[in-house]
């Protein structure tokens, strides 16, 4: 949040090179070319505008040369997962301390009060993508993309909510130099349904899937993942689970339409 007069300092983990932050905003970026930037590059009026909130509060989710981490720990053993939260909680610190002191906004601190943690950051990490179930039928590109030139995305039969954001991940090697990224390309998507059968598990009874851990590729997951369809997802789950029970009958014989 933003403070009146400077805010605690937070200091700069150890083994951190605030240089990774280089060009996350052009109010402090040592390479004016664009191809190296693979992404616009935001003054720090534009980035503030991004997320800001009531209250002089700001969420930090900044995409580009930031504070997002590569999570594939967290899907290892417990130590594994407890090692991978607090090298991105370390992230975290070292681009707030970036603010701070090299961009020059030490009116910007961890707002304290907000969670009941001891380092006033949130109780768990926003994870991008899970582990998923293996689905009555797969959610793929194809579901989320125009097959053809109207730009919309064909009627699914047991569609059970509807989202609207566009394709977008935010792997680490994303914004490396080129030669060192990544290189996906997104294609353009439309408003999309999600399909009643991504949720349902294959061959397991007794269990529908929400949010994040629905039957969908890894590419799909870029567009369903957001907010407001995880919560679409979530009331359609809930009813279908209601239905369920109140019918007796296994998830696998509802009848979408009543869902």
């Amino acid at each position: 949040r933003r403070f009146d007069g400077a805010a605690p300092a937070v200091p700069l983990p150890d083994g951190f090179d605030v240089a990774r932050f280089d060009c996350s905003t052009s109010q402090l970026c040592s390479v004016q070319d664009a191809a190296y930037w693979n992404h616009k590059l935001h003054d720090w009026d534009s980035f503030l505008s991004y997320a800001l909130l009531p209250g002089g509060m700001f969420m930090l989710n900044w995409p580009f040369h930031c504070n997002d981490y590569p999570a594939q720990g967290l899907f290892g053993s417990r130590a594994e997962r407890a090692e991978t939260i607090q090298r991105a909680k370390e992230r975290t610190l070292a681009y707030v301390h970036y603010i701070q002191n090299q961009l020059g906004h030490p009116e910007w601190g961890l707002a304290d009060g907000v969670y009941p943690t001891d380092d006033h950051l949130p109780l768990l990490p926003y994870v991008r993508e899970s582990r998923r179930v293996v689905p009555v039928r797969w959610m793929v590109e194809q579901d989320v993309v125009p097959q053809d030139d109207s730009g919309e995305n064909a009627v699914l039969k047991d569609g059970v909510a509807v989202g609207d954001y566009y394709l977008d991940h935010h792997h680490d090697k994303d914004h490396r130099p080129p030669g060192e990224r990544l290189g996906e390309q997104y294609p353009d998507n439309a408003p999309f349904q999600v399909a009643f059968s991504a949720m349902k598990p294959a061959g397991v009874e007794g269990l529908i899937a929400a949010e994040k851990c629905i039957g969908v590729t890894h590419i799909v997951n870029g567009c369903s993942r957001l907010q407001p369809v995880a919560v679409a997802i979530g009331q359609a789950a809930g009813e279908a689970a209601a239905q369920a029970a109140r019918a007796g009958v296994g998830v696998h014989d509802l009848d979408v339409a009543d869902v």
